[in-house]
């Protein structure tokens, strides 16, 4: 899908970034001598529609990209698609940052290499750190060898999800 990326990048009238962007979404920082850690609220202005629409077609064009070739697009993609329920400055400024990791990064690559087949998966869950008290879970699914030491090989599956709240029944 070489040039994908730059002719998206265009259709949304997005030009690059001054300095390279080494990740898809900004960095939260925890507070970790804090007893308890709080959820920042989301208190920007909201969108108009034709932002709304903005939001909801950099989302569309760029799952599919990062499904198909670039899974570390997927978090953010998340994120993003999440967060348009609210529609607030805050979401558009999270879609310029991951336009400009887009950009700085356009061509991205799959790589296979021959290894003994073994079906391996890596998941990982963080509890209570998506606004609205969610957690977010993540799974990776690879052809690796029996050693483990081959995890740069392409990806069968990539899950990046938020838990819905359950209540007690």
């Amino acid at each position: 899908m070489n040039g994908y990326v730059e002719r998206t990048l265009k259709e949304f009238l997005h030009s690059p970034p001054k300095q390279h962007h080494y990740g898809p979404s900004k960095v939260v920082r925890s507070d970790f001598g804090a007893k308890v850690q709080y959820v920042k609220d989301d208190a920007t202005r909201p969108l108009d529609k034709q932002k709304i629409n903005y939001l909801q077609r950099v989302v569309g064009k760029f799952l599919y990209y990062a499904r198909a070739i670039d899974n570390t697009m997927l978090r953010a993609l998340n994120d993003i698609a999440t967060a348009t329920s609210k529609e607030t400055e805050a979401t558009l400024a999270v879609v310029e940052h991951f336009l400009n990791y887009a950009a700085s990064n356009p061509d991205g690559r799959i790589r296979y290499i021959a290894s003994e087949m073994i079906l391996q998966t890596i998941s990982d869950a963080a509890y209570l750190v998506c606004p609205n008290a969610r957690s977010r879970m993540g799974g990776y699914h690879f052809l690796g060898n029996k050693d483990r030491k081959l995890f740069n090989n392409g990806s069968l599956l990539v899950l990046a999800k938020i838990i819905k709240n359950r209540s007690p029944s």
